[in-house]
């Protein structure tokens, strides 16, 4: 067995020693431990207050834009205005295919938002059948291209049946045009009839070949199952020749449920017409 002997006094007076230098060494370091501690808690709460203040920004931030970019995607970007100034313009060519039956093409354009950009194009044809002296009958096939706002884009093939009846008095002349059209539409389809009555004066001035006209147009729409739209126009035109004409008017639509509402438009119109049959033609 191994014996262990006391420690003399010179051993206990180094232990003694070491003791303290061991125990000044801990004192010594507690406060740079108790600093570090406490930088780090400070430093702790300040990302705390930082995560907590980009957080708050961030859902602010959220906020502001979501009623306008994920609104924009759920609803249509209409414009808060219910009226427009528009120009119109319209091409009619008749081909006379018999004594008493023509053969029209038309196309027309439209420049709306307050004549800033192009809303409306179509182009069609029509065969009119002239039925006795006061009465006209047309069978009219249209394709109708339409973005009156930003954003939205439709499109129609439209099938019409127009009857004019045409009543001279004195020198005047009284048009009652009715119109049934069958609308095949993107959004959905719908029937409509209008009526007009136009008021005409033909005149002559200086060996030339005048008009003066006023008009009014009600539509009744099967979509809204009401007389929705309402067109009054006045204008007056003048033959060049036997072969061209052109009409200058002034148009104002009042309209329900439908956008634009309120329509000013001016407008031009071209009528070109050619002398004989299209199977005489060379």
């Amino acid at each position: 067995m191994v014996s262990r002997r006391a420690p003399g006094p010179s051993q206990a007076q180094g232990v003694g020693e070491l003791t303290l230098l061991g125990t000044d060494f801990v004192v010594s370091l507690f406060p740079i431990f108790q600093l570090n501690i406490a930088r780090s808690m400070r430093f702790y709460r300040t990302s705390l207050r930082i995560v907590r203040v980009r957080c708050l920004l961030a859902g602010m931030l959220l906020g502001l834009l979501s009623p306008k970019h994920g609104g924009a995607q759920a609803t249509l970007p209409i414009s808060p205005s219910d009226d427009d100034s528009q120009f119109w313009a319209t091409v009619q060519f008749a081909v006379p295919l018999r004594e008493r039956t023509d053969l029209i093409l038309s196309g027309s354009f439209r420049q709306g938002r307050d004549f800033s950009h192009p809303v409306y194009e179509t182009g069609g044809a029509a065969v009119r059948f002239r039925l006795g002296r006061y009465f006209a009958l047309s069978p009219i096939y249209q394709f109708v291209a339409t973005q009156y706002y930003a954003g939205v884009h439709t499109r129609e093939n439209r099938l019409s049946i127009n009857g004019v009846l045409s009543i001279p008095v004195k020198w005047l002349i009284v048009d009652n045009a009715h119109q049934f059209e069958e609308r095949l539409r993107q959004v959905r389809n719908s029937n409509r009839y209008r009526n007009r009555v136009q008021v005409e004066w033909p005149f002559r001035f200086h060996d030339a070949n005048y008009r003066l006209f006023v008009s009014d147009e009600v539509f009744y729409d099967s979509a809204y199952h009401a007389w929705n739209r309402n067109r009054f126009s006045v204008g007056g035109g003048k033959r060049f020749s036997s072969n061209l004409g052109i009409d200058l008017f002034f148009m104002k639509q009042n309209a329900r449920f439908i956008l634009p509402r309120d329509v000013n438009a001016i407008g031009v119109t071209f009528r070109i017409r050619l002398d004989r049959p299209i199977h005489h033609l060379p």
